[in-house]
Order: C-alpha cells, then structure tokens, then sequence
C-alpha cells in the first residue's frame, strides 16, 4: 500500500473521535521500542549461554560464575 493510499485511508476514518490520524500514527511510532535494544539483549543471552556453558565443561562453574556475572552486567550497562 502506497503512502497516499495511507493518507486517504486515514482521512476516511477521520470522522470519529478515536480515529487514528497521521499525527496519531507519527506518536505511536515515535514511542515504540527500538529494535536494537532487542538485539542487545539477544547477544547479551547468548553471551552467558557461551560462557555458563564453557564453565560446565571445564567443571568450574562455582569459580566462574562471579566472573560471569561480572561480565554479563557489563554487557547490559552498555
């Protein structure tokens, strides 16, 4: 669907009070979250997979677990 399309469709609707208007729509949009946050979060999980993992296999896990979570917190500071 083209912009205009949109435009047309919005002002349609635009008779009732709760109808979503271009203004309404840029609002929304500008309040939403931001998919990177996301992505960080992702990488910071897949992080401490690694890492718990690795610490299971060399059978330190008691040893390194502060370690990880030292690194972990740092990870999701940034």
């Amino acid at each position: 669907m083209k912009s205009k399309d949109i435009t047309e469709n919005l002002q349609k609707e635009n008779n009732a009070d709760n109808a979503l208007t271009e203004e309404k729509f840029a609002s929304i949009m500008a309040k939403s979250q931001k998919y990177p946050e996301f992505k960080n979060y992702n990488n910071v999980m897949q992080t401490a997979d690694y890492l718990i993992n690795n610490a299971l296999e060399n059978g330190n896990v008691e040893v390194q677990l502060s370690n990880i979570q030292n690194q972990i917190q740092e990870e999701l500071a940034k």
